[in-house]
């Protein structure tokens, strides 16, 4: 059985919106543009903002309590289209699964 885990960093992201764009736009635009949104996306949840990003979902800071004192912790509620596509791809894979 595939490993079904699939890891997408920075760097395969780069890759994959140069892909799309073809030529258009150079991969060194994309990288600074992908690295532009990740840092003011840090900073604005390290600045206690919520980072929503439409039909992908929402990050948002929270406090949390330890034995070494509070702290805080990031969530991410999955967006609804992100949901739609989770539950369509577990569907097929239980459907394929069940039919082998």
């Amino acid at each position: 059985m595939p490993n079904s885990k699939v890891i997408l960093n920075k760097s395969d992201l780069i890759r994959g919106i140069t892909a799309l764009y073809k030529g258009r736009i150079s991969e060194t635009d994309i990288r600074l543009i992908v690295e532009d949104f990740l840092l003011l996306a840090s900073a604005g949840i390290s600045e206690g903002h919520r980072v929503r990003l439409k039909n992908f979902g929402t990050f948002t800071p929270s406090d949390c309590r330890t034995n070494l004192g509070p702290c805080t912790k990031v969530t991410f509620k999955m967006g609804q289209q992100m949901k739609r596509g989770a539950r369509e791809r577990r569907t097929k894979k239980n459907k394929d699964r069940d039919s082998s």
